[in-house]
């Protein structure tokens, strides 16, 4: 679910007739500034968040099979690290869009969208490695929420209320599980999270 948003995402971006209105198949008129900047937000948002869900989904399903190792991994300087990524795609994501409220010429811009998608794997994928493999359903949850949200950006970025309704109900969902999963487990969401950072999490009565 998550890559498919991000493939729409990508797609879009390079979609002629994004900037318009369209009725029955034909461009009936340019939209307006506010609706070009709510669907390029969408449209990064769908990019990233289905990126770092997808990467994050197959290091989850490698660690359950045992295919690499459950041992939690954490990259030197995580924090700054994730600073990086953060500041990288917001770069990235303003370099795509030339005059702000325009696309910016395909041939340069998809070029920033593709680094955009990039880092958002990369992010997904160190995320995930943090993680210890005992976590991992509850991460898997998580991720699962992750790319409900994912699906919802799609939708407003295609203008589809089926998407919106039916991925925020997804997205809202995996997020109430994994609530319920980490108060069952006696710890914190932000503990499971985190990852390798940190010791055990058991709460003291």
């Amino acid at each position: 679910g998550g890559l498919a948003a991000a493939l729409e995402g990508i797609g879009l971006y390079l979609d002629p007739s994004a900037t318009s209105f369209v009725r029955g198949g034909e461009a009936i008129g340019p939209q307006t500034d506010a609706m070009l900047w709510v669907q390029a937000i969408a449209m990064i948002l769908s990019i990233v968040i289905g990126c770092a869900t997808f990467s994050g989904s197959a290091v989850a399903v490698l660690k359950l099979h045992g295919t690499i190792a459950s041992k939690p991994r954490v990259v030197p300087m995580r924090w700054l690290v994730t600073l990086l990524y953060i500041i990288a795609i917001i770069v990235f994501s303003v370099l795509a869009f030339n005059g702000g409220q325009t696309w910016n010429d395909r041939q340069e811009g998809i070029a920033f969208i593709v680094i955009v998608a990039f880092v958002s794997l990369v992010w997904g994928f160190t995320a995930v490695m943090a993680i210890g493999g005992g976590d991992m359903p509850v991460s898997i949850s998580f991720l699962n929420s992750l790319s409900g949200f994912s699906t919802s950006c799609a939708g407003f970025m295609l203008v589809n209320k089926a998407l919106v309704v039916s991925g925020a109900f997804v997205g809202c969902s995996g997020i109430i599980l994994t609530i319920v999963m980490c108060k069952a487990m006696n710890r914190s969401i932000s503990n499971v999270l985190i990852g390798g950072v940190g010791g055990g999490g058991t709460k003291k009565g």
